[in-house]
């Protein structure tokens, strides 16, 4: 059964807006779920703290507000921006449920993701003020839940070839954001890698986004014209253990385990909400 007709056959009810109404506040509680464009168009408005989403408009056939997914709070605005602009509400099971009993749209949907992470312009970003920390940016037991999301990442060890593991000494850089032939994504194994920003009016200066830990895909955001990384790598003091991987061998290996796809799904919207929250320019 695709993924359409699952959801038509759960009878769920949607609701109509017009221009300019309110569909999802920041603050609120996500129990609702996740937004479906049914009909019309939903624009996403800034916070008040000037927090916006990568994508200001959403079309029908798009889903929206997805950060509601790891988030207890809503963390974007959405409204309305045409009369009669109908949405269908999924909660996270209903979501996950028939998303995964239709693995060539799970697919698709892994794949527009992963193109919308990494096509942010490099001129949108700025460095944030502080090094990330999830705690802070998404509630009390959010750590503990990206950690069960990055565990179920691992799994990914299982399907790749020995040959594009590559290990990492203390404090060895594993991309600079000046090597323009390395555009890969990677996954950290064993260890931990810290990664790193350039200062603009400083080039010599750099400013820690975060500490990754196992489980987590990164190398996601790119230069210009997709060229290079925007974000330096180095493994941590310990060394680290990591799987080289590129863009098709990743939605490669997402069709052969659904349960790993939607982590990854998840690891997709984190990513992006991190982004959102603290280095897209206000």
């Amino acid at each position: 059964m695709s993924f359409f007709e699952d959801l038509h056959s759960m009878n769920l009810v949607g609701k109509q807006y017009q221009a300019g109404e309110a569909i999802l506040t920041s603050g609120e509680s996500t129990d609702i779920g996740v937004g479906l464009v049914l009909k019309g168009r939903v624009r996403n408005v800034p916070n008040f703290d000037g927090v916006k989403s990568a994508q200001e408009f959403y079309e029908k056939g798009m889903f929206f507000g997805l950060a509601g997914l790891i988030s207890k709070s809503r963390l974007m605005t959405f409204q309305a921006d045409i009369d009669g602009t109908y949405v269908l509400f999924l909660t996270e099971d209903v979501f996950q449920k028939s998303l995964l009993s239709d693995e060539k749209f799970l697919a698709q949907v892994l794949q527009s993701s992963l193109q919308k992470l990494e096509a942010i312009p490099s001129s949108d970003l700025v460095y944030p003020d502080r090094p990330v920390d999830f705690n802070e940016l998404f509630g009390e037991g959010s750590e503990n839940q990206f950690k069960a999301i990055r565990e179920r990442n691992l799994a990914i060890s299982n399907y790749i070839y020995k040959l594009r593991n590559r290990t990492a000494y203390a404090n060895e850089s594993i991309f600079q954001d000046d090597n323009l032939d390395d555009s890969d994504i990677y996954m950290l194994i064993e260890g931990t890698v810290l990664q790193y920003v350039r200062d603009s009016e400083n080039p010599n200066q750099e400013h820690q986004v975060i500490a990754l830990q196992p489980g987590a895909l990164f190398g996601f955001l790119r230069k210009a014209g997709n060229k290079g990384h925007y974000l330096s790598a180095r493994a941590g003091s310990e060394g680290a253990k990591l799987i080289h991987l590129d863009s098709d061998l990743l939605m490669k290996v997402t069709k052969l385990d659904v349960k790993l796809a939607w982590s990854i799904f998840l690891n997709f919207v984190l990513t992006v909400a991190v982004i959102e929250k603290t280095m897209l320019k206000r």
